[in-house]
């Protein structure tokens, strides 16, 4: 019996538990009035090969922590207007 399977991408599942920890630590830091980017990088730190080890691979940690440099930048690009910068 044939079984069609779509792609699977070795880092989808690493990206959405990352996701949900990281919504889960935003919410709690939240409620205990501290910056959520603190949140982002505990859970890091105890997602990543460092701490518990649940996402082993460092170039998939490594790939997210670029998207995620790249996310700040473009949110602090939002938070500035032309006549700030000048």
């Amino acid at each position: 019996m044939y079984i069609c399977r779509m792609h699977s991408f070795d880092f989808l599942d690493e990206l959405v538990l990352l996701c949900v920890a990281a919504t889960i630590i935003i919410v709690l830091f939240r409620r205990l009035r501290m910056p959520p980017i603190i949140g982002l990088i505990v859970t890091g730190l105890i997602l990543g090969p460092s701490g518990v080890g649940i996402v082993q691979e460092s170039a998939v940690m490594s790939s997210i922590a670029e998207l995620g440099v790249v996310m700040l930048l473009f949110t602090i690009g939002l938070e500035f207007s032309i006549t700030d910068l000048a």
